[in-house]
């Protein structure tokens, strides 16, 4: 394999959750809540950064007494600049009442890691879950059925 290319595992939240260990449970519920409460409203660049910090600070940080998690508290380092700051702030925001919000599913979890080979930064995927719709061959059997139930109306008639 060239060094070019990475071939990713798609793997599960428990697949994620195992990798942290007895932790790990625990940090990918508050990422499914934080991605049930905020990724719809990833619009823009602080947004989206602020997204990315708030991930990081639940994956690599360490929570506070009341379970809550901020940027400062992760072992990766942000620098605060003018256009920084907002995305920092927003970030902490967003993570100061996560653990009260429920995990509702509208977000699927896929975890994607390099296995063993370490080239690249393991990636957490939310996909909107798929809306639940009415099978199309009721409607359409309901509906033939009802053509059905008329024409016999009408031969009667």
């Amino acid at each position: 394999m060239s060094t070019n290319q990475v071939s990713y595992n798609v793997g599960s939240a428990n697949d994620l959750a195992s990798v942290f260990g007895a932790t790990g449970t625990d940090r990918v519920n508050t990422l499914l809540q934080l991605a049930n409460k905020d990724y719809s409203l990833v619009k823009d660049t602080d947004t989206s950064a602020a997204f990315q910090l708030a991930v990081w600070s639940i994956m690599f940080g360490t929570p506070d007494s009341s379970g809550i998690y901020t940027v400062n508290s992760s072992t990766f380092a942000a620098t605060v600049t003018t256009s920084g700051s907002h995305a920092i702030a927003t970030a902490n925001d967003w993570l100061k009442d996560i653990n009260t919000d429920p995990i509702t599913g509208n977000y699927k979890l896929t975890y994607l890691s390099d296995g063993d080979c370490n080239y690249t930064q393991d990636m957490v995927v939310f996909t909107s879950a798929p809306v639940p719709e009415p099978s199309t061959f009721i409607l359409l059997g309901a509906g033939l059925a009802g053509v059905a139930l008329l024409r016999r109306r009408n031969r009667k008639a």
